[in-house]
């Protein structure tokens, strides 16, 4: 068994060898918002990080983009911290995500996400 959100990228004799398809949509708003709820459980966000505004923002989001944006913007803090700390060592510490860099990494993760494709393709070799 095997699944993708890129169906288009595989090879013909992959799908040979799983001929048997399974189309699962992207995610709701509401299941985004709980993805982005888990995924962000153990992060430092700032209080006022609205996740429902990121879900509503992330239509088409898979899970794993979803993942993927959360780690842009987790990494836009470590960047920060470290260009500042290059200019002043007092400051020991990353701060909170922002929803500025929420809203920056989706801004690259809709930027970069191909067209075509509202979900995940699962594909299965029945004996």
């Amino acid at each position: 068994m095997g699944a993708t959100n890129r169906p288009q990228d595989l090879d013909s004799a992959i799908l040979r060898r799983m001929p048997t398809r399974f189309h699962i949509n992207q995610p709701s708003v509401r299941q985004r918002e709980q993805i982005l709820r888990l995924i962000l459980e153990n992060e430092s966000v700032d209080e006022t990080v609205d996740l429902v505004d990121v879900s509503k923002d992330t239509e088409g989001f898979s899970g794993s983009d979803l993942r993927e944006m959360c780690r842009d913007a987790a990494l836009l803090c470590v960047r920060d911290f470290v260009h500042a700390h290059n200019d002043s060592p007092s400051e020991d510490f990353i701060r909170p995500i922002r929803q500025s860099d929420l809203q920056r990494a989706i801004g690259k993760m809709k930027k970069s996400k191909s067209a075509g494709g509202h979900g995940v393709l699962l594909h299965a070799a029945l004996d």
